[in-house]
């Protein structure tokens, strides 16, 4: 959440990823997805409000 404050201004997305992921392809997909109207993109739990960070 605070990715915002640390980076420069100029930068309009950033794709977050754990450490502990195995990427096998491509990321151009994820990273094109249009999130104009979201400040958070995340894979998450609606019964428990939860996320993983990684999604």
């Amino acid at each position: 959440m605070i990715i915002p404050d640390l980076l420069p201004q100029n930068i309009n997305k950033v794709l977050y990823l754990d450490s502990d992921l195995v990427v096998i392809s491509s990321l151009e997909e994820l990273y094109q997805v249009n999130l104009n109207d979201y400040f958070l993109a995340a894979q998450g739990s609606r019964k428990t409000g939860y996320f993983n960070s990684a999604a």
